[in-house]
């Protein structure tokens, strides 16, 4: 989320950039994209991605809203593997890795 500091009425959360704070311990592996889909909401249309993954033999599934361009991200298309950060404390908590 950021703010302006003059006007803080003026608030922009931007959902598909979400990220972990300095101090906690992340480690990475890999998921699969299962789904990604459109929808709707008091804003216009949007973009989620859901996906999958695998640590110490428990399936956690995730979804994560990804750009409304997301078709130039190559990585996201469905049945593709693309790379998940995850918070070492809670796995459950994890959030996509792509690039253009």
């Amino acid at each position: 989320m950021k703010y302006d500091t003059l006007n803080p009425k003026k608030v922009e959360i931007c959902y598909t950039k979400p990220v972990f704070l300095a101090n906690e311990k992340t480690d990475f592996c890999i998921g699969n994209v299962l789904k990604i889909y459109n929808y709707k909401w008091p804003f216009g249309k949007a973009f989620a991605v859901r996906y999958a993954y695998t640590l110490a033999g428990v399936l956690f599934e995730r979804e994560q809203d990804i750009p409304i361009d997301c078709a130039k991200f190559k990585e996201l298309r469905e049945g593709n593997t693309v790379s998940v950060e995850y918070w070492m404390v809670n796995p459950q908590r994890a959030i996509l890795r792509y690039e253009e």
